[in-house]
């Protein structure tokens, strides 16, 4: 047996405020009704990298496109993110002509990669309309 050691009781008063919040149940999120409406009518996009081995064919980034709408995930290749533009571009095409939509919003982060003078006189030239949102940065 150790010395000092103050004897505490077993049968106590009531449950702590901790081991209350503890048991508490969380509730579940609230119905959000910023989902799009149809397809293309807001794509996300993130471009991640650059990856520690290159794939085989030398890339080290890529770039997705995830309709809100449908949820479909298109993604791309890439060797370096100055590409970005060029991959836009393959991408706004294919599903353009496939849907026979136009794209209405790109939803991206702040990163360079979207913000060229090029691309924002592309999304002008298009009728895209851009929002950004904050990077996620852990």
């Amino acid at each position: 047996m150790v010395n000092g050691i103050p004897e505490l009781k077993e049968e106590h008063e009531g449950t702590c405020k901790g081991c209350s919040q503890g048991k508490n149940v969380k509730k579940p999120f609230t119905k959000n009704d910023t989902r799009s409406r149809e397809v293309l009518d807001l794509i996300h996009s993130d471009v991640y990298g650059p990856i520690a081995m290159k794939s085989l064919g030398g890339n080290q980034y890529y770039v997705t496109f995830i309709d809100d709408f449908s949820r479909k995930t298109w993604l791309y290749l890439l060797k370096n993110k100055d590409k970005v533009y060029e991959k836009f571009q393959e991408f706004k095409n294919e599903v353009e002509n496939l849907i026979e939509r136009k794209i209405k919003t790109l939803r991206f982060d702040n990163g360079g990669e979207y913000t060229s003078k090029e691309l924002i006189a592309f999304y002008k030239e298009a009728g895209i309309k851009k929002e950004l949102i904050f990077p996620y940065n852990p």
